[in-house]
């Protein structure tokens, strides 16, 4: 099952937002992404397809911390908008964001409630969009393997 559909950081990216991250925490997510869709339907994966595997750049302009949670606030180019469909319990559009660090008590799906303050200079990233499936401890990146 698909957990949920992103865009994926690694390698050199990765380390740029680890270096540029001004407040760390004790814990590090399994993977740094942006999630673009918790728990999507069959629908909502098809449609992903069409960009999953490819390279997308957004631009991180926002830092947010505090005793549990730590991430970088980012906005999505107006041609992926489609894509994002990160929807809160009531509805509204979650903010899109990378969680980066986390206390032992922290949780991922708090991150987007962090208030985020404006970097003094903001820059871009390029990850991969892919599939996170459960039962897996990397992202997927192949249309294939998901529609089996």
């Amino acid at each position: 099952m698909v957990r949920f559909t992103g865009l994926f950081f690694n390698g050199t990216e990765t380390e740029k937002l680890i270096r540029l991250e001004p407040i760390r925490l004790i814990k590090n997510p399994k993977t740094f992404h942006c999630t673009f869709k918790y728990k999507p339907t069959i629908e909502e994966v098809l449609s992903f397809n069409e960009i999953v595997g490819e390279e997308g750049t957004v631009l991180v302009d926002g830092h947010g911390h505090d005793e549990d949670n730590t991430g970088y606030r980012l906005i999505i180019p107006k041609n992926l908008l489609f894509y994002f469909q990160n929807y809160d319990e009531n509805g509204l559009l979650k903010v899109p964001h990378i969680t980066m660090s986390l206390s032992l008590k922290g949780k991922p799906v708090n991150t987007c409630k962090l208030r985020f303050e404006e970097l003094e200079e903001p820059f871009k990233v390029t990850g991969r969009f892919g599939f996170f499936v459960d039962g897996k401890n990397e992202p997927l990146y192949e249309k294939q393997m998901i529609l089996k």
